[in-house]
């Protein structure tokens, strides 16, 4: 069914589809009145423009530069968070573990700030469509770590959920302004 919107037709499902996402505003200030109030419900904006999932679904890889007790004691909570050893051997190449967290979904969680400097890492990030969240902070002591993930975990997941593919995260080891380095 196409409404007209000056002299343009758009489908309902087409306004519907701009509208949500913000995306082209002259074709939503040309729509009437009749087409914006009666718009029908349609697919998210994530069927739009890529995947997304929710907080709840978002899945971690602890890197085992952050230890076993850490991704363990995340699943004591009940997190879906796993942890390097449980798929690959400790001292598997950063890009066989790249690899594995994006055939699997999974966001990476690591200390490890020279996967986005090295080309095959960085490259590896981007081809396997991974989400990655780098721990900072220098000589940080274990208790330190495990304040700096649990502050931050629900944003973690909140923008895991909602962040498209491949992105990457700086985790303050202070307070809770993530940001975006991709």
């Amino acid at each position: 069914m196409l409404a007209h919107a000056g002299d343009h037709a758009v489908s309902l499902a087409q306004t519907a589809q701009l509208s949500r996402c913000g995306q082209n505003a002259t074709a939503r200030r040309k729509r009437s009145y009749w087409t914006r109030a009666h718009v029908p419900p349609t697919k998210p904006c994530s069927a739009i423009i890529g995947p997304t999932l929710s907080a709840e679904e978002a899945r971690f890889l602890v890197d085992n530069n952050l230890g076993t007790q850490l991704a363990a004691g995340m699943k004591g909570f009940g997190e879906d968070v796993v942890h390097l050893t449980e798929h690959l051997n400790p001292n598997a190449p950063d890009t066989d573990v790249l690899a594995l967290v994006g055939s699997n979904g999974w966001c990476l969680i690591t200390r490890d700030n020279r996967i986005r400097y090295r080309p095959a890492e960085s490259g590896a990030l981007k081809e396997h469509q991974v989400g990655a969240f780098f721990m900072s902070g220098k000589n940080l002591g274990r208790c330190q770590i495990i304040q700096q993930l649990v502050r931050n975990w629900p944003r973690m997941k909140k923008l895991a959920g909602a962040t498209q593919r491949p992105f990457a995260f700086r985790v303050p080891p202070n307070g809770k302004n993530i940001k975006r380095l991709s």
